[in-house]
């Protein structure tokens, strides 16, 4: 049986990807809170959706997910790349967090059937590819024009995201800026 335990502090690469994690899931947050102030949103929106926020991966500090990701992007001198160890730790984090459009996959022998995703996750998915664009520093919504072709979504799903695509630009060319609205 492995280990689901939780990484609570480390040094050494394993700190380096804490603090990885730690960077991503305050841009996260941050996305989020200049999501909230352009009032798209209604009140009891951004209070649901900022609960689920406040949790968003979580999961990547359970030892099986965290070793492979860490193992992975942050090698310890010497160490080869395991990546069937990663693609395990991968899968896990998709199946245990609904932000992600893979887990919105039916899968039957003929293929994969998508799912229309809630409201809420396509919004914390958004929060999320915007987080790796501040990091990466590109336009989320040209990322996901190069990327939508990959990616297997309901029709319902699509279109929620390129409605508020647009608003995710302007949150990011925001925060990229330094604007803050409060």
């Amino acid at each position: 049986m492995r280990d689901a335990g939780i990484i609570r502090a480390a040094d050494g690469k394993d700190g380096e990807y804490i603090s990885y994690i730690s960077e991503h899931i305050s841009n996260v947050k941050s996305v989020f809170t200049g999501l909230a102030r352009t009032n798209e949103l209604d009140d009891f929106e951004v209070e649901f959706i900022g609960k689920i926020i406040d949790k968003h991966d979580e999961s990547k500090y359970q030892v099986d997910e965290f070793n492979g990701y860490r193992q992975f992007f942050f090698p310890v001198d010497g160490e080869e790349k395991d990546k069937s160890h990663f693609l395990v730790a991968w899968n896990l984090h998709q199946k245990r967090n609904p932000h992600h459009w893979q887990f919105w996959i039916m899968w039957k022998p003929e293929g994969g059937h998508a799912l229309d995703m809630p409201f809420e996750y396509v919004i914390e998915m958004l929060c999320d590819w915007s987080a790796m664009s501040i990091k990466f520093n590109n336009i989320v919504s040209e990322w996901y024009n190069e990327n939508k072709g990959k990616m297997l979504l309901h029709k319902d799903t699509s279109a929620c995201i390129e409605k508020y695509l647009p608003l995710f630009d302007k949150v990011l060319e925001k925060i990229k800026a330094g604007v803050d609205e409060s």
